[in-house]
């Protein structure tokens, strides 16, 4: 058995596999708004990013790790997009190592197959976000739990108290997931095993009083936050989310399955760990739809994101407990091909789609002084543009005010006293804006593109000489 518990070479073949993986998933892949947020907001000073993000909707963790991890690469694109690749792999990593130590090498290789693959995680495993940062602190979170369970050692307290606290910083729905893990560790220490109390007292304490700089913020933030509403079809979509395969549809059913059965398992068996990373995925949702239901619709299906580890974790232990080689192979099988389908139906549009609106069509239309954003979308639009034109000036009906971190988006009251000739305009696709266009100028369809989800029509709008004005 303690040759089972040992590191194998098959493991370190798994992480450069893994390292592979994530390095080729951070050259691919377009620039939606969240990401051109990420990308601009790396490149700002540390106290830009704690007072843009105090007004924006994130805690600043995650710009702050960004920044310095690719600060010697120029916060290249790619450098900020590694950084969530290295957060998955460490997450791949880890956990390979601290599953074989506690549960066996079979899982812990089975964890380290399935994570890097399985969708949700892989979705945003190479994104300029928070996700990859905050799955890798709630994960070490779990993980340091059930290490004080186990040990009751100082250290694993003290790593539960940073890895919380961290988390807390990273993303609000982050710190939701480890007050549950905190809450359920209460509960187990309560039922089973009091002496754990006393560090548990210690770590929580610690670590609300390292929040409390930012809570005036979480409120704010949770105040204004605009979620999904709760209906049951959102409540369908965020299921096939969590399952899917990204094109892929007829996996998610086929996955579901398996994973309802692995969730029977875990209540039938009532182990500890697996009803621990049950626990805490359900009461992270059950909170935020919650509050949703009841005050304000404050939660997306992407805010579980953190918790996608604990999914994997689940599998690898639900798979590992099958018994009959022949049938744990067939499992096996399906949910690998099913994952690798992630890697077509992904990123196959990405390479195959027309119309993609990037540095090179901005580079076509170089005559432009100005942008201006008419589209009830402009927000998400804006920042594209934003990123896609740094040295241009770009003109929103609605701005991000004090969360913007791009310094070319001005508000359209300053376009009034702007003396240009040139410039390119942003609608809803298939309409003229409804306010209309600028007076003075003479309105071109260049035609109609995409960014990441994100249809507008692209105009070329040209000042009209005096004499034409007078006609």
């Amino acid at each position: 058995m303690e040759k089972e518990k040992r590191i194998s070479p098959v493991y370190l073949i798994l992480c450069a596999a893994a390292a592979g993986l994530f390095a080729l998933l951070a050259a691919l892949g377009g620039v939606h708004a969240d990401e051109a947020y990420a990308l601009a907001l790396v490149r700002r000073s540390f106290a830009d990013i704690w007072r843009i993000s105090a007004a924006g909707e994130t805690p600043p963790l995650y710009y702050y790790a960004a920044k310095l991890f690719s600060m010697p690469f120029g916060y290249g694109e790619y450098a900020v997009r590694l950084f969530s690749g290295v957060c998955c792999l460490l997450i791949t990593a880890i956990g390979g190592w601290e599953i074989t130590r506690f549960w066996g090498r079979k899982m812990g290789l089975t964890f380290m197959v399935l994570f890097p693959l399985y969708p949700f995680a892989m979705d945003r495993a190479a994104q300029p976000g928070v996700y990859a940062l905050a799955a890798l602190l709630v994960f070490l979170s779990v993980l340091f739990a059930y290490r004080v369970w186990k040990s009751n050692m100082a250290g694993d307290w003290i790593g539960l108290g940073l890895a919380g606290i961290c988390a807390a910083y990273c993303h609000n729905f982050a710190l939701v997931s480890v007050v549950a893990v905190y809450a359920l560790l209460f509960l187990c220490a309560l039922v089973c095993r009091r002496k754990l109390l006393k560090g548990w007292l210690i770590a929580a304490a610690a670590s609300a009083a390292a929040y409390i700089p930012w809570m005036k913020h979480f409120i704010r933030q949770m105040s204004a936050s605009a979620g999904s509403d709760i209906t049951a079809r959102a409540a369908v979509d965020g299921a096939v989310t969590l399952l899917h395969a990204a094109g892929n549809v007829t996996f998610p059913l086929f996955f579901g399955a398996v994973l309802l059965l692995i969730l029977l398992g875990v209540i039938l068996r009532r182990q500890a760990v697996p009803l621990l990373a049950v626990g805490v995925c359900a009461l992270t949702a059950g909170a935020g739809i919650a509050v949703s239901v009841l005050i304000k619709p404050v939660f997306r299906v992407e805010y579980l994101a953190p918790c996608a580890p604990l999914v994997a974790f689940l599998l690898a232990w639900g798979v590992c407990a099958i018994r009959r080689e022949a049938v744990f192979g067939g499992v096996m099988g399906f949910l690998l091909v099913g994952f690798a389908g992630n890697l077509v139906y992904g990123f196959l549009p990405v390479s195959t789609a027309e119309n993609q609106f990037d540095q090179a069509v901005a580079a076509e239309h170089g005559e432009a002084q100005a942008y201006v954003v008419l589209s009830d979308n402009g927000v998400h639009v804006q920042q594209i543009l934003a990123y896609c034109c740094p040295e241009l000036p770009i003109y929103a009906q609605e701005t991000l005010g004090d969360a913007n971190p791009y310094d070319n988006i001005h508000p359209m009251e300053e376009f009034d006293g702007q003396d240009l000739d040139t410039i390119l305009a942003v609608s809803d696709a298939g309409s003229r804006p409804i306010s209309g266009f600028p007076r003075g100028f003479q309105a071109d369809l260049i035609g109609t593109y995409q960014a990441e989800g994100d249809s507008f029509d692209l105009w070329l709008l040209q000042k009209q000489e005096a004499e034409e004005k007078a006609e």
